[in-house]
């Protein structure tokens, strides 16, 4: 506001509390004339001196147009008050006014805009965030855990200790935690394979491939450790010859077989160690 401007509002507030004083009749609220001042603030641009980069009162007059008392005054895509803070319509506010957060964008973020998860953390009800960014639906994910007993239903209440029993679920999608000591065998079966971080596969009480994925199988590989396959056959994972199976891996750390320095490559439909190749 300007000089000018702010002796003209002193002004006004001294008239004010003299005619409070003396008890004159017809006295205007304060709040009336503050307000019609600071309208008159915005009549251009040399009033609003380091209010933005451009110093436009025109964005100021913009925000307190777009600003909100409540739901039913904002539409979508910007169909929430944020009465707590900025006082505009926003895409969502956490934790109460979140159901524009759905799909691949099922997280309300700290800017009040909805987006897709990016740990499993993020979505509490299944404790599985999917690649897309959605949250999976604990109906459709198989979970895997030493804390879990020798069961077959492998749900999220009572996980399943075994990957072979979490696999003949025909769930999509396979959830491990902890470590999964079992040799590992996919065959004719379409799986999204998700990990915990530190979820490890092993196998330590015989030797051969840790993984083998065989026949049309298509597997998705997520996060997860493949560790220590044992003995001269030993391999992590294994396509085997004369199938059509593929296998994708992100972000999975694959051990050296015999302790050797690894780097990661496929012979004749085996994973093996660049020494091996």
């Amino acid at each position: 506001m300007s000089t000018s401007r702010e002796g003209e509002l002193t002004s006004v507030i001294s008239v004010y509390r003299n005619a409070n004083a003396t008890g004159a009749a017809g006295s205007v609220s304060l709040s009336l004339l503050v307000i019609a001042l600071v309208g008159g603030c915005h009549a251009s641009n040399s009033d609003c001196p380091g209010a933005n980069p451009d110093q436009s009162c025109a964005e100021i007059d913009a925000k307190v147009a777009n600003g909100c008392s409540s739901n039913a005054t904002c539409a979508a895509p910007k169909a929430v008050c944020d009465l707590a803070g900025s006082k505009t319509c926003v895409q969502c506010v956490a934790p109460d006014d979140t159901s524009a957060c759905t799909a691949t964008s099922p997280i309300c973020g700290g800017d009040h805009t909805c987006r897709g998860c990016t740990a499993h953390t993020d979505c509490p009800l299944s404790d599985v965030c999917l690649p897309d960014g959605s949250c999976a639906d604990s109906s459709v994910v198989a979970y895997v855990a030493p804390t879990g007993t020798d069961n077959t239903s492998c749900t999220k209440a009572t996980p399943c200790t075994k990957a072979a029993k979490a696999l003949a679920t025909s769930r999509p999608y396979v959830k491990f935690t902890g470590t999964t000591d079992e040799q590992v065998s996919i065959n004719n079966q379409n799986a999204t394979l998700l990990a915990d971080p530190g979820a490890k596969l092993t196998y330590t009480t015989g030797t051969g491939i840790l993984l083998k994925i065989d026949g049309t199988s298509v597997v998705s590989i997520f996060d997860l450790e493949i560790a220590d396959a044992l003995g001269p056959t030993g391999a992590s994972i294994s396509l085997q010859n004369g199938n059509t199976a593929t296998v994708t891996l992100q972000r999975v750390k694959i051990v050296p077989v015999h302790g050797e320095d690894y780097a990661a490559a496929i012979s004749d439909g085996v994973l093996r160690p660049r020494s091996a190749v």
